[in-house]
Parts: structure tokens; sequence; C-alpha cells
């Protein structure tokens, strides 16, 4: 039990530092869509990653609820794009 509390906070702190790693690279690029969606593809691979480590686990239910999150993901960004494809403004 004292290990996985301790695997936890290490995988934690990992996911802070790698989600921060990955704001300052989306921050140097030139144009703001471009950012977002580096920001975007990056989440759906950490949710895509955990999957796969879920299967190798034997943990199916949890690697269902990673996958579902990364559809639900693709698909809201899919609607936003087509929104704003819609709209005069972009």
């Amino acid at each position: 039990m004292h290990l996985r509390i301790l695997f936890h906070f290490k995988t934690t702190a990992d996911s802070e530092s790698k989600k921060f790693r990955r704001e300052v690279e989306a921050k140097k690029l030139k144009f703001k869509g471009n950012e977002q969606q580096l920001l975007f593809n990056a989440e759906v691979e950490d949710y895509s990653s955990s999957a796969l480590h879920s299967i190798k686990r034997n943990d199916s239910l949890q690697a269902q609820k990673f996958l579902k999150t990364s559809l639900d993901l693709i698909r809201k960004r899919q609607k936003l794009i087509k929104l704003a494809d819609k709209s005069d403004a972009g």
C-alpha cells in the first residue's frame, strides 16, 4: 500500500512536469492555433498512453476509461472546429 501511494505521487509529479514542459514548448510556436493543437494532441496522447499501460497491466476497465476520455476530447474538438468554420470570425 505504501509503495502504491509513493508511485501515485511520483506519477503525479512526473505528469505535472511533463505538462509544464509541453506548455513552455507550445508558447514557442508562432501561431496560437498551433499552440492549442499541440497541447490538445499531447493530452490525447497522454490518455492513449495510459490506456496502453492499463492494457499491459490487464486493467481493461481503466483502459476503457482512458480511451473514452480520448474519444470525448476528440469529439469535442471536432465539434468546436465545425462550429468555428461556420462562423464569419472563424
